[in-house]
């Protein structure tokens, strides 16, 4: 799949989006790995980042607290989605 990256500061990439809503209808645990892998690597920024939070806490994806932090503080107020995939994050790393 085509990364795109560095696109989509100020506006929502169409195919990362299209990425994104195929990956949440596919589910399952490689789907939750892929998204995550987006996120991580910095792929998706902008408003994708926004879908791409909450698609991740949608599916059951997993992120690193590193990460879950970052996107915690992220300066966009409309980063909210973040704050559902740390806890989605937080559920799925506890014993």
């Amino acid at each position: 799949m085509p990364t795109f990256s560095g696109f989509g500061i100020d506006r929502m990439v169409p195919e990362q989006a299209a990425a994104l809503q195929a990956l949440a209808a596919i589910g399952g645990r490689e789907a939750a790995q892929a998204v995550s892998q987006l996120i991580v690597r910095g792929v998706v920024q902008g408003p994708t980042l926004n879908l791409a939070a909450s698609t991740a806490a949608r599916i059951g994806s997993t992120l690193p607290t590193d990460v879950l932090r970052s996107l915690l503080r992220h300066p966009d107020p409309g980063s909210a989605p973040a704050f559902v995939a740390a806890r989605a994050g937080a559920q799925n790393s506890s014993p």
